[in-house]
């Protein structure tokens, strides 16, 4: 999808906006760290032949406020929207993740953010559950977060790098849901909830009544028991009968 701006949170020396930029051909890249290290001179002039085209910019400083003043400010200008801009991130350590993915949310921008170094600051909880499901606390945390940004208005998709590139390789790409993909989970709950209350009523049972049984088996009722003849002296078939 195009975008006219990329925003590399936590991004060093700005390789994975830098690699964006190149291949969706955007306007404009922000690099946002706590400082631009030497070797981003290296990989600006490696990458210049590909992003010529684009913008290279840094914003400097704790992403907890430098990425939602960043995001601000190009909303603001009047010629972007928010589906003007994406926000990356790679192996952004620990409480970072939650920290860019916010913003993201609030701003209402698109994001890829792979998480990095996590760490449950649940009470442990989140570990606990993990071990009980026989998974990584990582990916039970990454889920936690995929959950938390769907209940925001967001819809999710998972995706994994190469595990032979890093084993921290679950990235989360969101975008805001669409009016029509509520409207469908809406419609969706709507037929369920009037299946699952059609259920109740077949099933239902009056006050004061015994409710029917049913065969363990198949689920079918018992048959019915057979009423016995009302004569005292049973009928033998074939027997002469007496004379009155």
């Amino acid at each position: 999808k195009k975008r006219k701006v990329v925003v590399d949170a936590v991004g060093g020396h700005g390789m994975l906006g830098m690699m964006a930029a190149a291949v969706i051909r955007c306007e404009e890249v922000y690099i946002l760290d706590l400082k631009l290290p030497a070797s981003h001179h290296t990989m600006a002039g490696a990458f210049a032949p590909f992003i010529g085209h684009a913008r290279v910019a840094h914003e400097l400083g704790d992403v907890g406020a430098t990425l939602p003043a960043l995001l601000r400010r190009l909303l603001d200008r009047g010629d972007l929207a928010p589906a003007d801009i994406i926000v990356v991130g790679v192996h952004a350590c620990g409480f970072l993740s939650d920290v860019i993915l916010d913003a993201c949310v609030d701003a209402g921008v698109d994001f890829a953010v792979c998480p990095c170094c996590h760490k449950d600051e649940h009470r442990d909880q989140i570990t606990v559950a993990a071990k009980s499901l026989g998974i990584p606390m990582g990916a039970a945390l990454d889920l936690v977060r995929f959950g938390r940004l769907q209940q925001r208005g967001y819809s999710v998709s998972w995706r994994t790098l190469p595990a032979s590139i890093t084993p921290e390789n679950r990235v989360l790409v969101g975008t805001p849901e669409t009016a029509t993909s509520v409207r469908q989970r809406a419609d969706a709950r709507a037929a369920a909830s009037k299946r699952m209350l059609a259920a109740y009523k077949r099933n239902a049972v009056a006050p004061g009544t015994k409710p029917r049984t049913r065969d363990a088996a198949d689920g079918t009722p018992p048959p019915k028991k057979q009423r016995q003849s009302s004569s005292s002296h049973p009928v033998v078939v074939g027997a002469p009968q007496s004379d009155p």
